[in-house]
């Protein structure tokens, strides 16, 4: 059999968690479906040492239009190169590729449209989506979700009968120890400095608005010095209006937006972290719970899916859209030690059911299946 992977988005530096998916997932698949030949097709050359002995690289176009022309010039020209199933996070797909292709698309959670967004290409992109995915479902083989909570939207929304979509749990990146000696010297200031954490881009979705807004008020209390340490790419008027806000209360200096960062910058941030403050408004699987969980840093996340259900009762949950809520929750974080000393004991265990091995076993049976 001929499988195909559409590596997109391929990321080497600033990597998402999708990006990290894909990535375990070119690693991992070829190995355990060793009898079968993989293409991965990508914008750019991928890496020659993530490339299985029975993987070839394709340098395909990165728009949606580009991979469509492509998949159906080979159709008409030279079809023994189409592969029989093609892997992708890509939902509109299957709505155009030839039907001998086998699709399983990969929804890790329903498309969101932002307040205020002003970007025509995005709205454009969204009205599209909205209109043509769920012609694009039907034309799938299968569909596969990261949670119960992306299963349940996507199925309801689409109309996804039972025996066409799989829930299949997401790994997570390992927290390596810590080398100070290998940490960048801005970070290193945090020593014995307790801090709350957030990991992921900057951008609505992520609810830092509410998050700041409850440390805000959780600093109220004078007597508090704890800081919050945003790490991920940052910029545009979203972010603007978070320093906005920052300045008109006097907290500017407690709040630090580090960037994106990785090895053992990343390592130092989640291993001195006080706990992981992560109460989103809409994620796929939220990988930075798992990844605090899995080296015993309490987490306070959002009480609603997919958050609630991969924290599995090993974290502090509270309604990402009350400030008070959420404020309330940072308080009890650090004032009962037994609960911390729980949270710790069971996000250990409760990390341990999620790896990158047993989410390629699972594709791996879905593949087959077909």
């Amino acid at each position: 059999m001929k499988i195909g992977i559409v590596v997109e988005p391929y990321e080497e530096e600033s990597e998402s968690g999708i990006a990290l998916c894909i990535r375990e997932e070119i690693l991992g698949l070829p190995k355990l479906l060793a009898r079968n030949d993989f293409t991965l097709y990508s914008r750019r050359a991928i890496k020659k040492e993530w490339l299985a002995k029975n993987a070839a690289n394709v340098i395909v176009s990165g728009s949606l239009l580009g991979k469509i022309l492509w998949f159906w010039r080979r159709y008409f020209f030279d079809r023994t190169s189409l592969p029989d199933v093609l892997l992708f996070n890509m939902p509109l797909l299957p709505l155009v590729l030839p039907k001998c292709i086998k699709t399983i698309p990969v929804f890790y959670e329903l498309i969101y449209e932002t307040p205020g967004i002003k970007s025509l290409e995005r709205r454009l992109s969204i009205l599209i989506e909205r209109l043509f995915a769920p012609i694009a479902v039907t034309r799938a083989s299968h569909v596969i979700t990261p949670s119960a909570g992306s299963y349940s939207d996507i199925s309801r929304e689409y109309k996804i009968p039972a025996h066409k979509i799989s829930r299949v749990y997401l790994g997570y990146q390992p927290v390596p120890e810590v080398d100070e000696g290998e940490v960048s010297k801005d970070l290193l200031s945090l020593n014995g400095t307790s801090f709350f954490l957030f990991v992921g881009k900057v951008k609505y979705k992520k609810n830092l608005h509410g998050m700041i807004e409850a440390f805000i008020r959780f600093r109220q209390d004078k007597a508090r010095k704890d800081k919050f340490v945003i790490v991920g790419d940052y910029g545009g008027e979203y972010y603007a209006s978070l320093v906005s806000l920052l300045t008109k209360t006097g907290l500017k200096q407690d709040v630090l937006f580090v960037g994106y960062r990785s090895g053992q910058d990343r390592a130092f941030l989640y291993r001195r972290a006080n706990a992981l403050f992560f109460c989103t408004l809409q994620e796929g699987f939220g990988m930075p719970v798992i990844e605090a969980m899995s080296i015993g840093v309490p987490v306070l996340t959002s009480d609603i899916a997919p958050m609630n259900e991969i924290a599995c009762g090993a974290a502090v949950l509270a309604d990402p859209l009350s400030v008070s809520a959420m404020a309330g929750s940072l308080e009890k974080l650090c004032s009962n030690e037994d609960n911390r000393t729980r949270l710790v004991e069971d996000g250990k265990k409760v990390a341990q059911k999620y790896s990158w091995g047993t989410h390629n076993q699972e594709i791996s049976r879905i593949i087959n299946e077909l």
